[in-house]
């Protein structure tokens, strides 16, 4: 019997150790800072680094450069597009500006020989005002230093004058008003001398304010044509164009 019982227990199992893993090798190596040993090493290795830091600097200064004179070019491009609708701008000004002075001549001739004017005085004269919006840009903008010295020294001339040739256009459209309100209360009265003096004084005021318009329309127009042709602009071109319209 006890063999029997001896014989149906069950064996202990053995439980083997794990056998011992071998570290892997390691294909990453580090290099230590070699120690310098003397100061031509250490001015070697200075110049080194020296020499990384200045090679970046001026490469990323070229890729600026680049750039930059990239958008110089491009507002270039555009400030010569702006000065050319202007011409057609100022052509047409200038058109405009002509017809309702003669206009105004005629009336004038009119209420001077037979004491009576025309019916009326031809439409308001349509006025354009030339636009600037390319140059307002590149006065604010950094690109200002660095663009052609001729081109940026015409354009401030020009906006110099545009100072002048706006308040004149201004003041020949409110002059050719009050010459038609003139004509409206002349023709709605019994006419006197008194009134008729008056009424040809109006006309006068607006043909003069015209004309001195188309001068200076013409000079602007002048300005902006040697601004696209790179010329240098002489600011004594105003006085030689009033003597040339005089």
């Amino acid at each position: 019997m006890p063999e029997d019982i001896l014989a149906t227990e069950p064996s202990e199992e053995r439980v083997s150790a794990p056998e011992p893993v071998e570290p892997q090798e390691s294909h990453m190596e580090i290099h230590k800072p070699k120690p310098v040993h003397s100061w031509r090493e250490f001015f070697k290795e200075y110049a080194i680094i020296v020499l990384g830091v200045l090679t970046a600097l001026a490469a990323e200064q070229t890729v600026e450069s680049l750039r930059q004179h990239a958008d110089v070019r491009d507002m270039t491009q555009k400030l010569r597009e702006e000065s050319q609708s202007n011409a057609e701008v100022l052509d047409f000004d200038i058109s405009s500006a002509r017809a309702a002075v003669a206009g105004l001549d005629r009336t004038i001739n009119a209420l001077s020989k037979n004491g009576a004017p025309l019916a009326t005085l031809p439409p308001d004269p349509l006025i354009l005002s030339p636009g600037d919006s390319a140059w307002q840009a590149i006065q604010y903008s950094a690109l200002l230093p660095i663009m052609p010295k001729p081109l940026i020294a015409n354009y401030w001339k020009i906006e110099k004058t545009s100072e002048h040739f706006n308040a004149r256009s201004t003041d020949f459209v409110a002059a050719y008003r009050q010459a038609e309100a003139a004509m409206r209360v002349y023709g709605a009265a019994a006419p006197t001398q008194s009134m008729r003096d008056s009424l040809l004084l109006r006309l006068a005021d607006a043909a003069q304010t015209g004309q001195s318009y188309i001068v200076l329309a013409q000079f602007f127009r002048t300005a902006n044509q040697w601004a696209l042709e790179g010329k240098e602009m002489d600011l004594s071109l105003t006085r030689q164009l009033s003597s040339q319209n005089h």
